[in-house]
């Protein structure tokens, strides 16, 4: 019996699907075209903060991917710590 490796370039092909969902903000479904068909479906916590900070009435300053500041705190952590409804 003989075994032998052979390295070869492959190209992968992945599609995205681009979301906008009213509760989560931007999001995204990567499936790749390769068996067994892995997907990864992303979704970022502070956007999903920020949209409920928005729907609630609190002004805030926003960082790419966070608050810089917020007029409350307090609401703002308890919403993404799942201890207060949203």
């Amino acid at each position: 019996m003989q075994w032998w490796f052979t390295k070869a370039d492959r190209r992968v092909s992945c599609y995205y699907f681009y979301l906008w969902d009213i509760d989560f903000g931007p999001a995204f479904v990567k499936v790749c075209t390769y068996f067994p068909y892995p997907a990864k479906v992303w979704l970022n916590g502070h956007e999903w903060a920020k949209c409920q900070a928005e729907r609630a009435g609190i002004g805030f300053t926003e960082l790419s991917n966070g608050f810089a500041a917020t007029d409350d705190p307090v609401y703002c952590k308890r919403s993404v710590t799942g201890s207060a409804p949203a």
